[in-house]
C-alpha cells in the first residue's frame, strides 16, 4: 500500500501542472482575491442568515422575507455575472473533466476493460 500513496503522490504532483488544472488553480485564486466578489459573498451569507432567522419566526414578516429574497437574487446575479466567478466554474468543469478522464484510463488499465482511452464514449463505437 506504501507503493500506492507513493505513486499517487508522484501522479499528483504531476497532474498539477496539467493546463485544465493550473487554469482552475489561477481562477480560484482570482477568484479568492476579488475583494468587490468577497464582499458580495460576505452580505449575500448574512442575507441568508436574515432570511433562515425570519423563516424561523411564528410570525414571519412577508414585506421583510420579500426584501431579503430580493436582495439576494440581485447578490446572486452579480456574483455570477463577475469575470471571476464565471473563470472558477469553467476552469472547474474543465478540471473535472480532465480528471474523470484519467481516472478512467486508471479504471481501464486496472479493471483491462476499454481501450483505456479515458474519453467520453462519443468518439468511439463504446468499450467492449
Amino acid at each position: 500500500m506504501e507503493n500506492i500513496k507513493n505513486l499517487t503522490e508522484l501522479l499528483a504532483e504531476e497532474l498539477k501542472s496539467a493546463p485544465a488544472v493550473v487554469a482552475h488553480v489561477t481562477a480560484r485564486e482570482v477568484y479568492e482575491s476579488d475583494e468587490a466578489l468577497l464582499e458580495l459573498m460576505a452580505e449575500l451569507r448574512t442575507q441568508r442568515r436574515l432570511i433562515a432567522t425570519e423563516y424561523k419566526k411564528e410570525e414571519r414578516d412577508e414585506k421583510a422575507v420579500e426584501a431579503i429574497n430580493s436582495r439576494i437574487d440581485v447578490i446572486y446575479k452579480q456574483i455570477t455575472a463577475s469575470t471571476a466567478y464565471t473563470a472558477l466554474e469553467n476552469t472547474h468543469g474543465e478540471m473535472n473533466k480532465y480528471l474523470q478522464d484519467v481516472y478512467a484510463g486508471i479504471t481501464a488499465t486496472v479493471t483491462g476493460k476499454g481501450g483505456g482511452c479515458g474519453s467520453g464514449c462519443g468518439s468511439c463505437g463504446g468499450c467492449g
